[in-house]
């Protein structure tokens, strides 16, 4: 079982666009992280604050990350971002589509593998509270 948020949307906005008018391949990563920080934010892992770390002590790091471009997004169109999370491991495991919301075509596809390290920058377990989020139970 996993959880899946499709909370936010973004508008494609004149300075995120490449030479050629399409929204710039950086700035998918930038959606991604953005919406990465709510998605956790909203199920109360992270303060607010300063501190960017979880409520565990911990911070949750990206380790992997892997974007397809299957079509094109231009100047004001908006895009959410549909995104199943699960664990697997020490691994948090995000899918991610990027849909278009006037045609709910895909646009792309991410893939991103998080882990969660301690202030000596030492990999630690996902957090129970985290993993039961996730997942719906504990099985560890």
């Amino acid at each position: 079982m996993s959880i899946v948020d499709t909370s936010k949307i973004y508008e494609v906005r004149g300075y995120e666009l490449d030479s050629l008018g399409h929204l710039n391949n950086a700035v998918y990563f930038n959606y991604l992280e953005a919406s990465r920080w709510d998605f956790f934010h909203n199920i109360g892992v992270f303060k607010k604050g300063r501190d960017n770390r979880d409520k565990f002590g911990l911070y949750l790091i990206v380790v992997e990350n892997n974007i397809k471009y299957l079509n094109e997004l231009i100047l004001f169109e908006k895009v959410y971002i549909k995104t199943e999370y699960s664990c697997s491991g020490i691994y948090v495991l995000a899918n991610s589509y990027f849909i278009r919301e006037s045609d709910n075509k895909k646009i792309a596809k991410a893939n991103v593998k998080l882990v969660f390290i301690n202030k000596d920058r030492v990999v630690c377990n996902i957090p129970n509270e985290i993993y039961e989020i996730i997942e719906g139970e504990i099985i560890r």
